[in-house]
């Protein structure tokens, strides 16, 4: 999906002292990759032009991350649909995902899954994404939605007894797009076909700014 020059201008940042302020830029790093039974590299500079989500979770095999990355790789069509891609991402190797990739969903693995999966062995890439556990060096649950122009624009943590719903994040995308096409706003009931709100809020005649 093209970017319309109508949407908002972005300044992205990651304020050292504390967590990132949406939006912030992704950072440019490399990371190790397993897209069908293929080892290859992710970069987010392949990805400039884009919409794409970051799922990042605990572990290969675990049934929380199961569940996830089935739920979104059956719905990949819808977000084909949007031009948005998707990648996973834990701190596991290459040779650990291909593994479970291999393994049939019978046999608790993701047999075939339609996206790639980034393996953060070094954990370079989860900890300059600000979601490494350094204890555990391992992620939780989170989700990024990255624009075309390569800003976070959502940050979604759960903990490790729900999965995010794949219908608002579907919802999310194509909010984020509209905004970025219209530079309108989008409330929280916004879905796809509605009509957003003006960014300006003009005072109206006879009332003041400040009492």
């Amino acid at each position: 999906m093209e970017v319309s020059e109508a949407g908002p201008k972005i300044s992205a940042s990651v304020d050292e002292n504390g967590p990132p302020t949406i939006p912030w830029a992704v950072p440019c790093i490399t990371c190790d990759m397993v897209e069908g039974a293929e080892f290859k590299t992710f970069s987010h500079k392949d990805l400039v032009g884009h919409y794409y989500l970051v799922i990042f979770y605990p572990s290969d095999f675990s049934p929380l991350a199961r569940s996830e990355l089935l739920a979104f790789s059956d719905r990949m069509g819808e977000f084909t649909a949007l031009g948005c891609k998707v990648f996973a991402c834990s701190t596991d190797s290459k040779y650990n995902h291909l593994a479970w990739f291999n393994t049939s969903r019978e046999n608790g693995g993701i047999g075939q899954l339609k996206f790639p999966l980034l393996a953060d062995k070094s954990t370079k890439f989860s900890a300059s994404h600000g979601v490494l556990n350094e204890r555990k060096k391992t992620t939780p649950l989170m989700l990024l939605i990255v624009d075309a122009k390569q800003n976070v624009r959502q940050m979604i943590l759960s903990d490790e007894t729900s999965c995010h719903n794949v219908d608002e994040i579907l919802r999310l995308v194509s909010a984020i797009q509209y905004a970025d096409n219209t530079g309108k706003i989008c409330p929280g009931s916004w879905k796809p076909g509605d009509e957003g709100l003006s960014n300006h809020c003009p005072v109206q005649k006879g009332t003041s700014a400040s009492k």
